[in-house]
């Protein structure tokens, strides 16, 4: 069965037995990647966000308990470049958070602090802080077909 290519969720197929339990799954997995947080506290100072809680939810809360933290977010999703915004919540007193995709540039998450970032296959990039629009990327390739 082909999933859709964001959240990944099982698509309606032309004559679908119980396609009525297909649809009540992706409204579930719907509502829960634009309203639900996912808690992590990650076990180390590295850590890497799987893809399937990447594109299952928007909203991300960590705990960095081990020290200053870097979360590796995934460059694909269902085979294909990313381009996903979420939005993450360091909930730690002192420790940072340091956002990746191993490739372009990082973004940093001070501790008690929040941003909405846009990934996408290779760079991380804020597009808001602390209530504060910091812009979109002016970048060929994120205008480029799918961007």
């Amino acid at each position: 069965m082909s999933k859709s290519l964001i959240l990944a969720v099982d698509e309606l197929a032309q004559g679908q037995t119980q396609a009525f339990t297909v649809v009540n799954d992706m409204l579930a997995a719907l509502e829960q990647a634009g309203n639900k947080p996912l808690d992590i506290t990650p076990p180390s100072t590295s850590y890497t966000l799987a893809e399937l809680d990447f594109v299952r939810y928007f909203v991300f809360r960590f705990n960095p308990t081990s020290g200053n933290t870097t979360v590796t977010l995934p460059t694909t999703v269902n085979g294909q470049n990313s381009q996903r915004v979420i939005t993450v919540y360091n909930t730690h007193a002192t420790n940072s958070l340091t956002l990746t995709s191993g490739a372009g540039a990082d973004v940093t998450v001070p501790a008690q602090a929040s941003r909405i970032v846009l990934v996408d296959s290779t760079t991380v990039y804020s597009l808001a802080e602390g209530g504060r629009i910091t812009g979109l990327p002016h970048t060929a390739a994120f205008f480029s077909a799918g961007g």
